[in-house]
């Protein structure tokens, strides 16, 4: 990062430089396709509400790559974008590349955060993890009159410069250096398409849109440069405002005199910390209570309520199939990740003396081809169905309003969903036989807390193979030891590591409590067999 650091530094040197040192009338004959046009102010109402209907048109494409997202036709505004053009984004950098592209393209102003620094850093090396979260140090803010303001230049930065780190930042601080997101109220006034949702375990996605009850759906970017999509369901923790986990919406500013002046948060109207402390406003993050009239709820129901148009109702069924097909989206998409680390035989290699490894070759398959966040989220979804669906079956055995259900057999009802969604959702992987091995969603769920994320394991550990079907993995007996040792890492709660990249004995450190695989079918029999009269239990 400190190289990453330098090389910025560097570039807006020689910008500046040659803003100088070239004639002012060359440098308008010499203008490029690519320079930042004449931008206005301030963004408006109206630039707002287009550029949400510009991350609204690319998720509801089907563009599957980030290059395929920013083409025609994923791209309302691809005509006359110059050949030179290149889109390289991971996630963090997806959420700022399509508002510097939109801002280019509109002739907007446009600035960002570059460079981050550790709050009482403990040492941790990697402004991702840091404990005590991050601050802004140095931003660049972008007009027509910036030295060097040309699109690839700032695409380029944000692909240099922006991580995951640079939302791990508590949203009270506003000064001296502003960040780039405030936290917003949970209104559908203050969420909007294009702003963001962030994990604290290092994963961030875009709001694309909040459906009509209530759900967020969101368009995701990984290391490898695909694009996804999902709907939030608890996969991403609520957590320490001072880790900036949760939604991020764009802080707004206007340009004076040349010099950006941004909002503060006490001139926000949707600015809030419910999120963190809820509307009661606690003295603890971790006290907030969601509860509404006597009903206590969960941060995700809260979420719902305050953004479903209308009165909240669930219905038992198709709420439980939702949750299903976004498990199953979830499985897949780690089956195509998994099968490309597959592919390029990394299971093979000898497996690095660290974690993450040491050296950049090293660091770089642990960037791309790894999936411990991914898999915590998709045991964080799973969990998040079953007890769901206690909640709700719940709800509706005391004749809650908040559960309907039309049908005449709940139980029946629940079990079919259930079958039939997880023996049609399957994934395949090839052994290290060569022979292809297909999984049932069914059998992924009861696999979960076997999954392993290291890209270094053989396909069978990835996918949690026991007996026979295990015993064709050739691994030695070090990489059986990172197995085992990485166990504490495959919970819903990941310990904190010191170092953050551990030898295999210092990893044999950790702990973590036990996670047990959620039993969504045995939910589903403690259904009633038939439907509760209205006013009955």
């Amino acid at each position: 990062m400190v190289h990453r650091n330098i090389v910025f530094f560097v570039r807006l040197a020689v910008l500046a430089f040659l803003s100088v040192i070239i004639p002012a009338n060359y440098a308008v004959a010499a203008q490029s396709p690519y320079d930042w046009p004449p931008a206005s102010a301030r963004w408006s109402s109206g630039d707002e509400q287009g550029y949400e209907a510009f991350v609204q048109a690319i998720a509801d494409s089907n563009c599957t790559t980030v290059k395929s997202c920013l083409a025609a036709p994923a791209n309302p505004l691809a005509k006359g974008d110059p050949p030179g053009l290149v889109f390289s984004a991971d996630c963090a950098d997806l959420v700022y590349m399509l508002r510097a592209y939109y801002a280019w393209k509109k002739g907007l102003p446009f600035g960002f955060v570059t460079i981050v620094e550790a709050r009482r850093s403990m040492g941790e090396g990697d402004l991702r993890t840091t404990i005590h979260g991050n601050y802004p140090a140095f931003r660049w803010d972008v007009t027509s009159q910036t030295p060097g303001a040309d699109i690839r230049t700032v695409l380029q930065t944000i692909r240099d410069q922006v991580s995951t780190g640079t939302f791990r930042i508590d949203p009270r601080l506003d000064r001296p250096v502003q960040q780039d997101f405030y936290s917003p109220a949970i209104t559908r006034e203050a969420l909007r398409p294009g702003s963001a949702i962030y994990n604290g375990d290092g994963h961030v996605v875009i709001l694309s849109r909040i459906d009509e009850q209530g759900r967020i759906h969101f368009l995701d970017a990984h290391p490898d440069m695909s694009v996804t999509r999902g709907i939030y369901a608890g996969q991403f923790d609520r957590g320490d405002p001072a880790l900036g986990a949760g939604f991020h919406a764009w802080r707004p500013f206007a340009v004076l005199e040349g010099r950006f002046a941004h909002a503060v948060n006490e001139q926000l109207q949707t600015w809030s910390l419910e999120q963190y402390f809820g509307p009661n406003a606690a003295r603890d993050w971790r006290d907030a209570d969601f509860s509404e009239k006597g009903r206590n709820v969960d941060f995700v129901e809260f979420t719902r309520r305050r953004l479903t148009n209308g009165k909240l109702v669930y219905d038992l069924v198709s709420e439980f199939r939702v949750s299903l097909g976004g498990l199953c989206d979830a499985f897949q998409e780690r089956a195509r990740m998994v099968e490309e680390a597959d592919t390029r035989n990394y299971w093979r290699q000898v497996r690095p003396g660290r974690l993450e490894g040491s050296t950049p070759d090293e660091a770089f398959i642990w960037l791309a081809y790894s999936t411990p966040g991914r898999d915590r989220r998709l045991r964080s979804h799973a969990q998040r169905t079953m007890d769901a669906l206690t909640r709700q079956l719940a709800l509706y055995a005391a004749n809650d309003a908040l559960v309907t259900y039309t049908g005449k057999a709940p139980r029946t009802d629940l079990q079919r969903a259930f079958d039939d969604i997880t023996a049609n959702c399957t994934a395949a992987y090839i052994n290290s036989d060569r022979q292809r091995v297909l999984l049932t969603m069914r059998d992924m769920l009861v696999r979960l807390p076997a999954l392993s994320f290291d890209p270094y394991h053989c396909p069978e550990r990835r996918w949690g193979a026991s007996g026979g079907e295990l015993s064709r993995c050739d691994e030695d007996g070090d990489k059986s030891r990172w197995y085992d040792a990485e166990a504490p890492l495959r919970g819903l709660v990941s310990p904190r590591l010191n170092p953050a990249n551990p030898t295999l004995d210092e990893l044999l450190q950790a702990s973590a409590p036990p996670w047990p695989r959620p039993d969504i079918e045995g939910v589903i029999q403690t259904a009633p067999e038939k439907p509760h009269k209205r006013g009955k239990r």
